[in-house]
């Protein structure tokens, strides 16, 4: 048998664990002079990932496939309970965040803070300042701004957390520095696994097709001036003279645009680049193709260029592209749902 002084040992408590953090979600870089400023080290800035939004036709059609169907769904705001009381909070948030501007509502609808939110698919992440406000004896939200990540930089705790904003940009007619408190902040991150605290563009992998992409075009349309007016080589008579030569040279660099020119006696006129030329248009449509593989819409290439596919094939890729919508609908719910909505029950109820 077992003697006493075992039996209570064994029925000892279990000790509390500690509650101190002991590492860092930092990254390897030192902290900045700036407060512990995080410090972006990608060689992808958000401004580059805006340019190829604003510049690609691809690319904005995907991003407007994955934002869309968001954008287009209903929202409400529900309560954890089924008391009387929950239900009536979760009703007035819902009405507060609904309530048009003109109506003493917030001055950035709240679809509105939504589709800038969605930003953070293509930058990364989409951070906002928190404006208060007092109506009818409660406290909400004036507005919810948008603020560009081309002029704000993320702000670390010691450990690695968000610690709020830095924005560097004109306010008014001056140039300043500020600093937007964690309690003011509101920032949705996209693929935060990646990147504690700016997240990582879904469009990161689609940046180097779009690279490619730019250059093959670029050479595309050399190659259709070269094909539309040829390369034209003249050849001289002898003892011909410089004036004549070059009077000559002038009257056919005018082929290109007038239907004949007069060669003198002793001259002969010949072209370059009259062989079969290199066919670039596979190479784009596979940066194309790339594109929309790396965000899982493979499907809006089917039936164009050199692309087919069957109904079914379609069907597939749509059906496995809306469960990753539903995902980024679900992370952005998560976000408004820990770090904003709170904001309204804690300063009302």
């Amino acid at each position: 048998m077992r003697r006493i002084s075992e039996i209570l040992n064994l029925a000892k408590p279990i000790a509390k664990p500690d509650t101190i953090e002991i590492g860092t979600s930092r990254s390897g870089s030192l902290p900045s002079f700036f407060e512990e400023e995080y410090v972006d080290t990608d060689k992808v800035k958000a401004k580059d990932l805006k340019k190829m939004l604003d510049s690609d036709g691809t690319i904005q059609a995907l991003y407007n496939t994955i934002v869309m169907p968001i954008l287009g769904s209903n929202w409400t705001i529900e309560p954890d309970n089924d008391s009387p009381k929950a239900q009536e909070q979760s009703a007035w948030v819902e009405e507060t965040l609904r309530m048009p501007p003109h109506k003493d509502g917030m001055s950035t609808p709240f679809e509105l803070v939504i589709a800038q939110a969605l930003r953070a698919v293509v930058e990364g992440y989409a951070g906002f300042e928190k404006v208060f406000a007092i109506y009818e004896g409660k406290v909400v939200f004036k507005k919810i701004a948008w603020r560009d990540p081309t002029t704000v930089s993320m702000r670390s705790d010691e450990r690695g957390g968000f610690n709020g904003m830095r924005q560097r940009a004109f306010i008014g007619n001056s140039y300043m520095d500020v600093i937007i408190p964690l309690e003011r902040s509101f920032v949705y991150t996209y693929g935060k696994e990646f990147n504690n605290l700016k997240g990582r563009s879904a469009f990161l992998a689609a940046y180097n097709s779009y690279d490619k992409k730019r250059r093959l075009l670029y050479f595309s349309e050399q190659q259709a001036q070269s094909d539309a007016i040829k390369l034209k080589i003249l050849k001289g008579k002898e003892r011909a003279s410089q004036d004549e030569l070059d009077a000559t040279v002038a009257a056919v660099d005018e082929l290109g645009f007038k239907a004949t020119v007069g060669i003198p006696e002793g001259y002969d006129l010949d072209t370059l680049n009259s062989g079969s030329t290199f066919d670039l248009l596979p190479l784009i449509e596979f940066h194309n193709a790339e594109m929309a593989r790396s965000v899982l819409a493979m499907f809006i290439l089917l039936g164009t260029g050199s692309k087919t596919g069957s109904y079914s094939l379609s069907q597939d890729q749509s059906d496995f592209f809306i469960q990753a919508l539903m995902s980024i609908r679900k992370s952005l719910e998560q976000h408004i749902t820990s770090y904003l909505i709170p904001d309204l029950y804690k300063y009302n109820y």
